[in-house]
């Protein structure tokens, strides 16, 4: 059995070299510019105005938004501060509208509740009464009188 596979020496072998194709320089001939690959000057001046434009633009919308934004904190602390006041004053004004709060008050200015007593009830329904005034006066009287009136 012949085993010289692994050492196959023949691959380390010097080889004859294989003749590559030549490269021959070509010479090409320059495009001309198309309308599209010119650039004038006016229309970089153009481009660079819209260009300038949109950043100055971009950079005021920015500002416009930060202060809005901050006008949006500033008045979500003034709300929050009122809400706290309000609840502040609807406490204060439970405590004054408390009912002993009130009899003490009305009892130091001489107020007393009143009894059964001094309550009277007085009715009032003594029927419905319509009555009709009769104008006794003619068309004319009445004409005259609507025009004396306006003088």
């Amino acid at each position: 059995m012949n085993v010289s596979t692994a050492y196959d020496l023949s691959r380390f072998e010097a080889r004859p070299r294989e003749k590559k194709p030549q490269l021959k320089a070509v010479k090409t001939v320059p495009k001309k510019k198309t309308a599209a690959m010119r650039l004038s000057p006016v229309v970089a001046v153009l481009v660079s105005a819209v260009l300038v434009f949109v950043c100055a633009f971009m950079i005021y919308t920015n500002v416009m938004i930060n202060e809005t934004t901050a006008d949006i904190t500033r008045l979500n602390k003034e709300i929050t501060n009122l809400q706290s006041e309000q609840v502040r004053l609807d406490s204060e004004l439970n405590v004054i509208m408390s009912r002993g709060n009130i009899e003490e008050r009305a009892a130091e200015m001489g107020m007393y509740q009143a009894g059964k007593l001094q309550v009277e009830c007085i009715e009032v329904n003594t029927g419905d009464k319509i009555e009709v005034i009769a104008d006794e006066r003619n068309m004319f009287e009445k004409i005259h009188d609507f025009v004396s009136n306006l003088f």
